[in-house]
């Protein structure tokens, strides 16, 4: 029995040691117990670390120090809370972003600690940081757009409209949200011109003169601009732009 306790401390301790996260535990007062590759993701050696209590070792900041200490007090009254995100800083004093899972250590039934496993996820955050920047300076080019706009799903359905679009159709996006762009204003003596034009827009940048019908059923001249929206590698979407060319050809 002996033996076999070994092996299965050896196997856990072996298990903690090389696993990919960071896993450390702490006892009631919040002291540091033993830590695995938090080493790596801190920068601080396990000297650094165990023996110390969290709030003293320098990996949080300290305006974020009360809001840690009050989580921590309530996870140890029982509160174990969902997944979190926990801001730290590596010792080189680069900030990262941990998320965290705490449980609670228990002997006989009874709390003797609690152990947290985190994993940086600094990258990922700053990958959504910049997928929501990008997503920002889309909208406001796309809704300040000098020329109607609209913006299409794979299989050309409306997903959203500029202002000027509005203008220049008639259109309002709650009418025409969800509908095929080539049923909105396309005239039926030019449907198959407009599905020629949608094969070479999936495929790159395509232009072209032509006129589309507004709400009211008068037709407009326009010059028409499309390209594909591709995100590695795939085409989510397509983009138009609607330039209004009556005085041109008139002229």
């Amino acid at each position: 029995m002996e033996e076999q306790l070994r092996e299965s401390e050896e196997k856990y301790r072996s298990m903690v040691e090389l696993a990919p996260v960071a896993i450390v535990t702490m006892d009631l007062k919040g002291v540091v117990t033993s830590c695995n590759t938090f080493v790596a993701l801190s920068g601080y050696s396990k000297d650094e670390i165990v023996g110390k209590h969290f709030s003293k070792i320098g990996l949080l900041r300290a305006k974020d120090l009360p809001k840690y200490v009050k989580a921590f007090s309530s996870i140890i009254r029982g509160k174990v809370p969902e997944p979190f995100e926990v801001r730290y800083r590596h010792k080189d004093g680069e900030s990262h972003v941990g998320e965290t899972y705490v449980s609670l250590l228990k002997k006989n039934g009874k709390t003797v600690g609690i152990q947290s496993i985190m994993m940086d996820i600094t990258e990922i955050k700053k990958k959504e940081r910049a997928i929501r920047e990008g997503q920002e300076k889309f909208e406001r080019l796309f809704m300040n757009n000098p020329e109607a706009a609209d913006y299409l799903d794979p299989d050309f359905h409306i997903l959203n409209v500029n202002p000027r679009f509005t203008e220049l159709f008639g259109y309002s996006l709650d009418e025409v949200k969800g509908r095929h762009i080539n049923d909105v204003i396309v005239p039926k003596d030019k449907r198959e011109e407009a599905e020629r034009l949608d094969k070479k827009s999936k495929k790159g940048y395509a232009y072209h003169d032509t006129v589309r019908k507004r709400k009211d059923g008068s037709l407009v001249s326009v010059s028409i601009a499309a390209a594909p929206l591709t995100v590695e590698g795939q085409l989510v979407g397509t983009v138009g732009l609607y330039k209004d060319i009556t005085e041109r050809k008139k002229a």
